[in-house]
């Protein structure tokens, strides 16, 4: 695990330069230039370039979803610390404005750090989830958001997490607070036999095969 720890700290290091070199080159995708570092890297994207990469992905998707190109209201639900955020900030300009709303705290707190624009807002949303926050209130609650405000709702893996209860609870929150005409962006896992069957072929942080057993 030391050895472990040495090549972490060094690709953190390393990382730490790239960016600030990185960052002196971009000509268009100007919004890459708040992927966090290392450290604040996290919903199972560590890389830089995979970080790039999904972003593209995302804000391409979003730019097809909506009819205005500018002036959007996005709720991001499960925000971690802000890749979607990233992926948002062409189409909330002018008028918009993006919401992430979070159980984890301080992924809450380093995103209320990090974005500086007048129309991000970050929220904690205190609810349990068996994965992530064991401890905090087991009741189901609605989204402190508004009725029908929102253009685009997203969720990254989200529902993956979730139970049959608390996802059809929130798929009812996310009709709740679109906008008519609005659309919903979620991806998940469908854990069916083929995802059953790449397990052994997965390996996990440490290098070790996942088993099925």
């Amino acid at each position: 695990m030391r050895k472990r720890g040495i090549k972490n700290e060094f690709y953190q290091a390393l990382d730490s330069v790239y960016r600030a070199i990185d960052r002196k080159q971009i000509r268009r995708t100007k919004n890459i230039r708040q992927i966090p570092d290392f450290a604040n890297r996290r919903g199972g994207k560590l890389s830089y370039a995979e970080w790039a990469h999904v972003i593209g992905i995302f804000q391409s998707v979003f730019y097809q979803s909506v009819k205005e190109k500018e002036g959007n209201h996005f709720l991001d639900i499960g925000c971690g610390t802000g890749l979607l955020g990233i992926a948002a900030q062409p189409l909330t300009a002018n008028g918009g404005s993006y919401t992430g709303i979070d159980i984890m705290e301080y992924d809450v707190k380093y995103c209320k750090k990090h974005f500086t624009e007048s129309n991000y807002q970050f929220i904690h949303f205190d609810i349990a989830n068996p994965t992530y926050a064991k401890t905090q209130n087991q009741e189901l609650k609605p989204w402190p958001v508004e009725n029908n405000s929102k253009d685009i709702v997203t969720a990254l893996s989200v529902w993956t997490h979730l139970s049959e209860r608390d996802a059809k609870f929130y798929l009812k929150e996310v009709a709740r607070v679109l906008k008519s005409g609005g659309k919903a962006v979620i991806t998940f896992f469908y854990l069916d036999e083929l995802y059953q069957d790449s397990l052994p072929k997965r390996k996990d942080a440490v290098g070790r095969f996942h088993s099925t057993k």
